[in-house]
């Protein structure tokens, strides 16, 4: 157990060090979601202005943005880790160590739950003194909401990570899109309730719109509704199990194939 937890530790160090050290990487970590934050607040406040009625527009759309970016970290950075192995010709010395599939998958999760949090810290701390909302009036609600993104998050990537192992680098694509296709029907910045009823089905498959509705509903009464939290959470113990088989069975096929060395 040590020799495994050592393995995952050096390698999410490596990939956190990576980070520090290009100040490129700053830019997703700290200056676009700080840009989600205001740009969304901007339209908040133009929405008010028009007389629109949301009550507590600031904390809703505001707090959906920064949730949402918990997300989008996590999600992107399973597979994007990845993409600088194999952007770096890396991945074969990766793979010829005594590491193993699941202690890189570990590990790449790792990068993503630590990157939200710090992505959370910076939006937080900007959205107080320009937008008087802070985030932690959601109290203890917070904690089980930042957890069923990071994990739906980790779902999502370690599906596009199973599909660069599978058909290669050029589908790199995946990473940075995947979180944005079920976005319309995640209930990020809008309940369900105005999808049409079809898409009100599907969304209620999705983690992330129990997840939000929640969040609207802690705002608006001060509760956190236990019948969206429960299903959020085992929609995301299925979905996260089902991604790592797949994301497991395609590195094993491509070990077997030699296709690792091949990717680009």
């Amino acid at each position: 157990m040590t020799g495994h937890l050592r393995r995952v530790g050096a390698l999410t160090l490596r990939y956190l060090l990576l980070v520090g050290r290009d100040p490129s990487r700053v830019l997703d970590v700290v200056y676009w979601p700080l840009v989600d934050v205001a740009v969304w607040a901007f339209l908040t406040l133009y929405v008010i202005n028009a007389g629109a009625h949301v009550p507590n527009a600031i904390a809703v759309f505001v707090g959906a943005a920064i949730l949402w970016n918990v997300f989008l970290r996590a999600a992107q950075d399973v597979s994007v880790s990845f993409l600088d192995d194999v952007w770096a010709r890396s991945v074969v010395t990766l793979f010829a160590s005594p590491l193993t599939v699941g202690e890189f998958g570990a590990a790449t999760m790792a990068v993503g739950a630590v990157k939200a949090l710090l992505t959370l810290g910076a939006m937080t701390m900007i959205a107080w003194p320009l937008y008087a909302f802070d985030l932690f009036s959601l109290g203890p609600s917070l904690v089980p909401f930042a957890a069923n993104l990071v994990c739906f998050g980790w779902t999502l990537g370690l599906v596009a990570l199973s599909i660069i192992v599978r058909f290669g680098g050029r589908w790199m694509i995946v990473a940075y899109s995947m979180p944005f296709l079920v976005m319309p029907l995640s209930a990020v910045f809008w309940p369900v309730a105005v999808l049409p009823p079809p898409l009100q089905r599907v969304a209620g498959a999705l983690p992330l719109s129990h997840v939000f509705e929640g969040m609207r509903a802690v705002i608006a009464t001060g509760v956190l509704p236990p019948a969206q939290l429960a299903v959020a959470t085992a929609e995301n113990v299925v979905y996260l199990a089902l991604a790592a088989a797949l994301v497991t069975r395609n590195f094993r096929r491509a070990l077997e194939r030699g296709s690792l060395p091949k990717l680009r």
